[in-house]
């Protein structure tokens, strides 16, 4: 076993050395010699290092690699010599026939064998060789093992060694450099000296920093002869219960005042952060004042324990005498004072002394022994909001139901369990931390030196002679550990568990006692026994898929299906005998209670108004294995509820509990679970032609077209109302609703409108926002959203109406009215599901705004179908677009010519400037044919206006559209006329006789061309070339007026 224990560079390493240990050795070679000059230089002046760094040092370092050995004093100023470097690795090594080697960077220079002179015959060295006996003593060089020289030497004198120093923890405190016969020692000191305390406050008294001490102000109590020792207990056949226990064990009464004063901890910060202070170099001054006082405080308050600084934070244990400390006019202020130590004995200690801040006392006073579980029963605490306390009397444990149970087999921790009760009150006015029923988690009372314990109260049940408590271990109950016992015929508790113990009732006595082992508090806890504690569930009884609809889910359990899981968990042979033991758990109307995990998952609570789903009753006087036993019912709102669920399935639990008034047989819960699916269709069938796409491209595409009536004799368009209806195959919208949905059927949805379900269109919430003549229009609906029938509103999109019940006669479905800014512009009726298109100046405007070939004012129509509840099917593609067409467009030819400098001004018949059309693209006149020029008085053609002031123009670099006429020249003058060449404003025209097909002629034609006039142009100037006029004209009709544009060439000057 070749093993290398000790490795030590020459001047440099930090040994962990005790006395007689190998610090360094001297090589051989000519390298040691070669530095040996320096190294005495150094030890000539370790006197004059010890006296420039003192006695406390920060480091103590060699750097092979520089050669320089480096000490850093407290101050942090460093004092370096320069020795050598890169010197060599030394090692000895030990091989398995006790050949010892010098070693050399690895390399061997010297050997030898041990041998033991005490055991001469030993060979070997034996197995059990430990190098860690291996030494060398630093004055002689001998190589020794466990203090017994091995005949190996290694010689050696005047060489340098550092040795670190360790305290018993094995931290190092300190060095030792040695040379020869010369040494300093400095002891460890890693921070710097402390300059500066400052007291970290978190409280102020009138704007003065102050320390909140907290005393423990409290009675302790006696015992006394109790005048009664019976009572009966709580079950419906009432047990007389007699206490055996001397009443002086548990019948506390008077009350003596007492204090204790604990150890506060006072945050102070240190500057420098880094300083090292000892508790034992810590005081506090302190006194109590008025305006000026010299007088010592009364408090006393003392340096009672430190714990170690945290990032600059050093925490200081206070104790005082919490019931002196002064109030109200006078006041106890203390500053920490701590001694810094001298560096050497040839300078002074000095004082640092904090910020004085003001001790202002709380008293702290228990009021009870409580549990830290909402869930246990015992005796109401004052504040609403905390767990209940324990009965604070005998008599009032023993006359309620037991608080626990623990199962006969295992055991319970009652420390786990318990917390005290207590008020804080500042003195004399209140702080944050005031307040009355406190709670001490276990173990925090020990501050104050309070703790607890805890005996058995001995009571007899009724006519049994051995004591229900005998039934527990009286050891482990020392300890805060109820562990259910047996006992053999002389009523003795044996050291065993058995189902013996179920159904008894221990009682415990819990007791708070102060450091003099005197009552403060006392508390009483009666445990029932149990066969199980833990809760019983059975597996989950599963009712499949409920498919959603408007009448009630019924899930039936029957006996068959629950038996097996009822009888097993409750550990009996027959239907007959579970109902002799246990009861369905139900209100006072037969409906069963429901029940959900705790919050920790670990037990079961009453579920919560939200958590309880459905209605769960027992069908009672039933026989026979496969007749009904539960009916757990649904209503729709509650089928809703289960499908915005996870996974769209809802679990409740209820319960069998144990008829034997008491809790010696565990409930068995039984996980109820139910799924809820829902149906979802689509709207077909569409008659394809009449379905529009981008591109005007008549396919299965997305919109329809809502348009004016087609020309009829003496007709008019004035009733723009379209059928939503005609759009479908056989005149209406079908849904393909998913089979076995019952409230969603073909049949129930062919109804439009239908009281007892059906389908209806509706405006949709989202819709168009327009901007026409610089005017934004946003169309608008009543209501945006739907209401559900489990609350809560959502818009009427596919996946709401799949996620939640939708109300069709309320909220989105309702929307029978379209606005522009806040203008009724259309109207649905639902009954016949037939659109209206409004007539008034906003329709108007938003209508003539745009070509029917290039329509861009639509409404989002929106189509639902429902139950006769109702209640909205979800459906995909359920919107779609109806765009409204205006009725006419009049589109300029751009083949008018005027000729400057014509006679009398040049003309142009404002008819043939534009070529009229309709929403069906017909032409008023195609060419030579006229068949269809009535259709000017059909669309009720009623006025001409051409905007003369609005002409733009190309003449000297302008630009068509922008550029005005009037802002180049006022000699060129445009008019509006009559037929007979008279200037108007406007002409305005009654064709109502022309209103027939019959009157499609050019006779009729040329009589609308003379009445809606001409467009004069006159030059009073100079001669002019070629330009460009556009002209703006509008055209007034029974809807609105459309605003047009004509392009015309004005020639060049005659004969120019």
């Amino acid at each position: 076993m070749n093993k290398k224990f000790l490795s030590v560079v020459v001047f440099g390493a930090l040994l962990a050395s005790s006395a007689g240990t190998f610090t360094s050795c001297k090589d051989y070679d000519d390298d040691i010699d070669a530095v040996n000059g320096r190294i005495d230089e150094l030890a000539k002046s370790l006197s004059d290092l010890q006296a420039k760094v003192g006695s406390f040092v920060k480091s103590v370092t060699y750097d092979p690699a520089t050669g320089k050995l480096t000490v850093v004093d407290g101050e942090n100023n460093s004092v370096s010599y320069t020795i050598g470097q890169n010197l060599p690795t030394y090692s000895i090594s030990v091989d398995k026939e006790g050949k010892i080697s010098l070693l050399k960077d690895g390399e061997v220079v010297s050997s030898g064998t041990i041998t033991f002179p005490d055991a001469p015959t030993t060979p070997t060295i034996p197995d059990a060789f430990d190098p860690s006996k291996l030494t060398v003593d630093p004055t002689t060089g001998k190589v020794m093992y466990d203090g017994k020289e091995t005949g190996v030497t290694i010689p050696g004198d005047g060489v340098l060694s550092i040795e670190d120093k360790k305290n018993a923890e094995g931290v190092v405190i300190g060095y030792t450099i040695k040379y020869k016969d010369q040494a300093v020692t400095f002891a460890l000191n890693d921070v710097l000296t402390l300059k500066g305390l400052v007291f970290k406050s978190d409280l102020f008294v009138d704007g003065i920093e102050a320390i909140e001490y907290p005393y423990l102000d409290y009675t302790y109590k006696a015992g006394s002869t109790a005048a009664t020792t019976q009572w009966e207990d709580e079950q419906a056949e009432k047990v007389l219960c007699k206490v055996i226990t001397d009443s002086k064990e548990w019948n506390y009464t008077g009350g003596t005042g007492a204090q204790y004063n604990p150890i506060e901890y006072i945050n102070y910060h240190l500057n420098p952060s880094s300083a090292k202070v000892s508790k034992e170099d810590l005081s506090f001054v302190s006194r109590d004042v008025e305006v000026i006082s010299s007088r010592a405080s009364v408090a006393l308050p003392e340096v009672a324990d430190m714990k170690p600084a945290d990032e600059g934070i050093l925490p200081v244990g206070l104790r005082a005498i919490g019931k002196d400390i002064k109030q109200g006019g006078e006041g106890s202020i203390l500053a920490l004072q701590a001694i810094v130590k001298a560096k050497s004995d040839a300078q002074a200690d000095t004082t640092v002394t904090s910020d004085y801040a003001l001790l202002y006392a709380s008293k702290v006073t228990p009021q009870a022994i409580a549990f830290n579980d909402a869930t246990l029963a015992a005796e109401d605490c004052r504040e609403s909001a905390n767990p209940d306390e324990l009965f604070k009397t005998v008599e009032g444990a023993i006359t309620h139901a037991p608080t626990l149970t623990v199962a006969y087999n295992s055991f319970i921790d009652l420390k786990n369990l318990l917390t005290i009760h207590y008020n804080r009150e500042g003195q004399p006015e209140a702080t944050k931390n005031d307040g009355t029923h406190k709670v001490w988690a276990y173990g925090d009372e020990a501050k104050y030196g309070l703790k607890y314990d805890f005996a058995f109260i001995q009571y007899t049940s009724g006519q049994n002679v051995t004591s229900d408590s005998k039934y527990a271990d009286a050891n482990t109950i020392k300890e805060g550990v109820l562990t259910p016992r047996i006992v053999n015929s002389a009523g003795e508790t044996l050291n065993e568990q058995g189902v013996s113990s179920v159904g008894k009732r221990p009682l415990v006595r819990v007791r708070v006692t102060d450091a003099d082992g005197r009552v403060v508090l006392a508390g009483f806890i009666k445990i029932e026994i149990a066969k199980q504690v833990d809760d019983i569930v059975t597996s989950v009884f599963d009712k499949g898929t409920h498919n959603f609809g408007c009448d009630e889910a019924d899930a039936i359990l029957t006996w068959s299906e629950i038996s097996y899981q009822l009888l097993e968990k409750a550990a009996v042979q027959s239907k007959d005998e579970f109902d002799a033991l246990y009861e369905f758990d139900v209100d006072d109307s037969g409906v069963a209670k429901q029940f959900a995990k705790s919050a920790d998952g670990k037990s079961f609570v009453p579920a919560a108004i939200a958590q309880v789903i459905g209605t769960v009753k027992e069908k009672v006087d039933e026989t026979g294995t496969t007749n009904t036993v539960l009916h757990w019912t649904l209503t729709t709102a509650e089928q809703s509820g289960i499908y915005e669920m996870a996974g769209h399935t809802a679990t409740i639990y209820v319960r069998y509990v144990s008829k034997l008034n008491t809790t010696s047989h565990a409930p068995i819960y039984m996980p109820l679970q139910i799924a809820v699916a829902k149906p979802q269709g689509t709207v077909v069938t569409k008659l394809t032609n009449y379905w529009y796409s981008d591109g005007d491209v008549a396919k299965d595409g997305q919109n329809t077209r809502l348009n004016v009536p087609y020309p009829q004799d003496n007709g008019n368009t004035l009733n723009y109302v379209v059928d939503l209806n005609q759009v479908w195959e056989k005149g209406m919208p079908t849904f393909t609703p998913p089979a076995n949905f019952a409230s969603y059927t073909d049949v129930i949805f062919a109804n439009q409108n239908g009281a007892a379900g059906g389908y209806k269109y509706y405006f949709d919430a989202d819709q168009n926002v327009l901007t026409v003549d610089g005017t934004k229009y946003t169309l608008s609906v009543d209501n945006a959203t739907a209401p559900c029938i489990t609350g809560g509103s959502y818009k009427a999109t596919a996946q709401n109406m799949i996620d939640h019940a939708l109300k069709v006669d309320a909220g989105v479905f309702t929307n029978t009215k379209l606005y522009a800014n806040g203008t009724v512009i259309a109207t649905i009726d639902q009954n016949t599901g037939k659109i209206t298109y409004e007539n008034n100046d906003t329709s108007k405007k938003l209508l003539n705004a745009y070509s029917h070939s290039a329509a861009k004012h639509f409404a989002k129509i929106g189509i639902c179908a429902y139950s006769p509840c109702n209640i909205a099917m979800s459906l995909t593609n359920n919107t779609y677009n109806a765009y409204f067409l205006r009725p006419i467009d009049a589109v300029g030819t751009d083949g008018g010519e005027f000729v400057d400098a014509h006679a009398n001004g040049s003309t142009l018949d404002i008819a043939k400037l534009f070529n009229f059309q309709d929403w069906r693209n017909v032409k008023f006149v195609d060419g030579t044919d006229y068949s269809n020029s009535w259709l000017y008085a059909f669309y009720g053609l009623n006025k001409v206006e051409v905007k003369i002031a609005d002409a733009t123009t190309t003449l000297s670099g302008g630009k068509l559209g922008e550029t005005l006429l009037s802002s180049k020249t006022e000699k060129i003058v445009l008019t509006q006329t009559d037929k007979d060449g008279n200037k108007v404003t406007s002409a305005t025209l009654n064709l109502s006789s022309y209103n027939t097909e019959a009157s499609g002629t050019q006779a009729t034609y040329d009589a609308i061309v003379a009445a809606m006039g001409k467009i004069k142009y006159v030059n009073n100037g100079n001669n002019v070339q070629t330009f460009e006029l556009r002209i703006p004209v509008e055209f007034t009709y029974t809807w609105g007026t459309v605003k047009t544009t004509v392009d015309c060439t004005v020639k060049s000057t005659m004969g120019n």
